[in-house]
């Protein structure tokens, strides 16, 4: 019977250990004679994953004995799957890291590998980036992460459906300003049920954006054109009060959503064409880009000059965990995805002919509902080697590193915060401003505004201006 019950059991851990070969995540370390990494990714599942995932390894396979393990994730879930990955220290290999999981933040983490000894291993990777990239990238003296190469300084904009503007006879391109839509949304109220005229995506940056820049997400700002380097609060300017009316006024009159507070699916309803005009940020190529992306032809029109700042250069990175037990291996794939177009298209489009076609003008066309939409190389790496989208320019990345040369630079572009001395106020802050977020502030109208500054001010909000207004002004001193 012993005997039996020990065969018994015997049997069922195979079973078991089968069941979780079959279900578990793939391991890294194993591809014959390969090393597989993984790359944590903030684009979502996509039906083809595995199908462009060996295409891409067949390429990097041959060319540095490596494969790919992308692991994607819901962007919505993304920062806090890494924050618990850091936090547990998981030895993930590529990390993306900028809008979502903060760079910056993710540094103050511990979670990322300081790369500047490696980065002498691939002279490639480190030729493919202009200096300003570099420099801009620097914490503390050190590079923790690659910047994903592309235009820097997209200027604010305002993106509609052509095809709504043109049967209103509203002439887009002409606006100054956000405020310059109110007519053209007004008459979408009247006329089109069911559609949401305006998705205020960009919160109050269409009025705050001409004269103040956010520091670290922080609401906190200093002027953009560099004529004092006093810290101001972002809730007590002029200009967000403003925007908080003028959003306000537009909630009263049926131009945004009514459910705004709750609302889960802005995005969902705006490729599905039930949100007609939103905030964007224009580089060239975009608009042709966007229209293949959306199946509906879009414009967009900037209504600020191109601006350079540090948070949009570090939007979207690509590091190496700190924790990772391939770190040779993952630079390396960094600099094929940054030097290899056809790598770099593959993350991007897909595979020819399933995901995408190429015309006679070695230009790309996506081919809708394919299994493989990404949104963009920025993602990735180096945008400036993939393909051009079909109807746009064929010297669009000449047109984007010029923007990126003569756009008007920001007086703190070589300044980084260390937050270190803050650390406590600041996860204090993060955690009060939770309460007036979601839209809460432009249906209300700032009503909370003096109760949302002495819970900000508990929090240590002033505690966190000092410092961060201390280190300016050394910073200021050596410009």
């Amino acid at each position: 019977m012993k005997t039996m019950k020990k065969v018994i059991c015997v049997v069922l851990a195979f079973v078991m250990l089968l069941i979780m070969t079959a279900c578990g995540e793939k391991t890294t370390g194993g591809n014959g004679d390969n090393v597989t990494i993984t790359w944590m990714l903030p684009i979502g599942e996509l039906p083809d994953e595995e199908k462009v995932e060996a295409a891409i390894n067949e390429i990097a396979i041959e060319e540095i004995g490596v494969a790919v393990d992308l692991v994607c994730i819901d962007g919505s879930a993304y920062t806090e799957r890494m924050n618990m990955n850091m936090a547990s220290g998981k030895d993930y290999d590529l990390c993306f890291t900028g809008y979502v999981n903060p760079y910056t933040k993710a540094v103050d983490n511990g979670g990322l590998l300081q790369l500047d000894d490696l980065l002498k291993e691939v002279p490639k990777l480190m030729e493919s980036m202009p200096e300003y990239a570099w420099d801009v990238a620097k914490i503390k003296g050190g590079i923790y992460a690659v910047p994903n190469l592309q235009g820097f300084a997209p200027p604010t904009s305002v993106t509609f459906y052509k095809d709504l503007t043109e049967k209103y006879n509203f002439d887009a391109r002409s606006i100054k300003h956000i405020e310059d839509c109110e007519p053209y949304f007004e008459t979408l109220v009247a006329n089109e049920p069911g559609i949401i005229p305006f998705w205020p995506n960009y919160g109050t940056t269409h009025w705050t954006d001409p004269v103040w820049e956010q520091i670290n997400s922080l609401p906190l700002v200093i002027r953009r054109d560099g004529s004092s380097s006093k810290v101001e609060i972002l809730y007590e300017t002029e200009e967000y009060k403003r925007g908080i009316n003028v959003l306000h006024s537009w909630y009263n009159k049926g131009i945004l959503r009514a459910d705004l507070v709750s609302a889960q699916s802005n995005s969902e309803d705006w490729k599905a064409g039930k949100i007609v005009a939103n905030g964007s940020g224009w580089l060239p190529g975009s608009e042709e880009k966007n229209s293949q992306l959306y199946g509906r032809e879009i414009i967009t029109v900037p209504v600020v000059e191109p601006y350079m700042q540090k948070e949009l250069c570090l939007a979207a990175m690509t590091g190496i965990g700190v924790n990772s037990k391939h770190p040779v291996e993952s630079i390396k794939f960094i600099e094929l995805v940054n030097t290899n177009a056809d790598v770099l298209n593959l993350l991007t489009l897909g595979i020819k002919d399933v995901h995408y076609t190429l015309g006679e003008d070695g230009k790309y066309t996506l081919i809708p509902n394919s299994g493989w939409t990404t949104g963009g190389g920025w993602q990735f790496g180096n945008n400036f080697i993939q393909y051009v989208a079909s109807g746009v320019a064929d010297d669009v990345w000449e047109q984007t590193e010029k923007m990126n040369l003569e756009a008007i630079k920001s007086p703190l572009l070589g300044f980084v915060l260390d937050t270190e001395p803050i650390k406590t106020q600041i996860s204090q802050l993060t955690a009060a401003e939770g309460e007036f977020g979601g839209g809460i502030e432009i249906v209300n109208n700032g009503a909370d505004h003096e109760k949302r500054m002495k819970k900000l001010e508990a929090a240590g909000l002033y505690e966190i201006q000092a410092e961060v207004q201390r280190q300016i002004d050394e910073y200021w001193a050596t410009r």
